[in-house]
């Protein structure tokens, strides 16, 4: 891969709320010889995804727009499919963040790991620490998936194999954890250590007692912003949620019609399932909840599963194999052969059942006693088995 130099020069004008920027770069030794354009995304002030395109033009070019403060931005090539550009050009999207400042960075190869700012900007600056951090855990993780990719080729993923993954991601989901802790205790008035407690827990239902002592560690005015703000608002809702809570009740209709009502299942352990028929990580766990339910179904244990499939426009079309909303979800049932109880109102991420449960993102669970109280919460691949033999033995 050939090396190259990024230089961003960015400017920023200041008005009452918004604030104007003017991002220029230069690609010293580009050569490529096919037209290529750099995206630039990042949030706007009225929360929709911004998406501009550059064309660089000698090597040089140039975005212009506006931000609500020190905002994380992308910029990326685009062509990418074109085999010269691919071969020589190619690199992951470098992460910015856009503020009142004229900011310079420097990268030498492609490897987000390598940019570096090299003018004074402290936000970008204590985002290439928490870069250079996480560093180790994002290659960790990268290479657990690399090996079961390479397994599943060669067909020799066994319920040994499917253990240890299971047990290496999440030892690496606790360390990657740890860091961002550790980056948010030492950076409390940074906008970084907010992005990085938000990313870190996206893909889940976390513990309120564990991420709300690092949110309100963090400076006021970074809790304050309108992220921050978003942030506070689910952390209420986990609250409502936490371990240790009652469960929130609620009437979901099955798939004959019926309305069934979480507090008929008092006096057994209910994991409460959420998940779709379009999320390939959700089905994933199939196996693991079927095992489970033929091991401990008898001793007091269901399930119950929640779909967020969502009613569409058109219905299925079976002759194209296009199955939407209710469609679907039956499909789904009936390939992953699931038979605990399932139920929908299919609204999607618009059910009050995903809201009251403050849940974002699927797979999500949540492990309910005979008394109705919360007492564990997104256990997947084998830790739901484990969970289930301390409680019932």
């Amino acid at each position: 891969m050939r090396t190259y130099i990024i230089c961003v020069l960015l400017s920023i004008n200041s008005i009452t709320k918004a604030q104007s920027f003017m991002l220029t770069g230069k690609l010293e030794q580009w050569r490529c010889p096919i037209t290529v354009s750099v995206q630039l995304q990042w949030q706007g002030q009225d929360g929709e995804t911004k998406v501009e395109t550059s064309k660089i033009q000698n090597g040089t070019f140039a975005f212009a727009g506006t931000v609500n403060g020190p905002v994380k931005a992308f910029l990326s090539l685009i062509n990418t499919l074109d085999p010269l550009l691919k071969k020589d050009y190619w690199q992951a999207p470098i992460t910015v963040y856009l503020e009142p400042d004229t900011l310079s960075f420097l990268s030498k190869d492609s490897l987000m790991a390598h940019l570096e700012c090299v003018s004074n900007s402290e936000t970008n600056r204590n985002y290439a620490v928490l870069s250079r951090s996480l560093a180790g855990a994002n290659f960790a993780e990268q290479c657990i998936w690399d090996e079961w990719r390479a397994a599943d080729k060669a067909g020799k993923i066994n319920e040994s194999f499917k253990a240890n993954h299971y047990k290496r991601l999440y030892e690496n989901k606790i360390l990657r954890k740890e860091l961002v802790s550790t980056f948010i205790k030492t950076h409390p008035n940074s906008i970084v250590s907010l992005d990085a407690l938000v990313d870190c827990y996206a893909g889940s239902t976390p513990a309120y007692t564990k991420i709300a002592p690092l949110f309100f560690s963090l400076d006021e005015k970074v809790r304050k912003t309108e992220r921050g703000k978003e942030f506070a608002h689910r952390l209420e809702l986990l609250a409502k949620t936490d371990i240790g809570s009652i469960a929130p009740n609620f009437a979901l209709p099955d798939t004959a019609g019926n309305i069934q009502r979480l507090q008929g299942f008092r006096g057994r352990y209910v994991l409460i399932d959420f998940w779709a028929s379009w999320c390939g990580g959700c089905r994933a766990e199939t196996p693991y909840m079927r095992k489970a339910l033929e091991k401990y179904g008898d001793c007091g244990f269901t399930i119950v599963g929640v779909s967020l499939d969502k009613d569409r426009d058109g219905g299925a079309d079976a002759e194209k194999k296009v199955f939407r909303g209710r469609d679907a979800w039956i499909k789904a049932m009936k390939e992953d052969q699931t038979s605990w109880l399932q139920l929908s109102d299919l609204k999607g991420n618009d059910s009050p059942v995903a809201k009251a449960y403050a849940v974002k993102f699927i797979p999500a669970n949540f492990l309910i006693d005979p008394n109705g109280k919360i007492i564990a919460k997104d256990l997947r691949g084998p830790y739901l088995e484990e969970k289930l033999y301390e409680l019932i033995k």
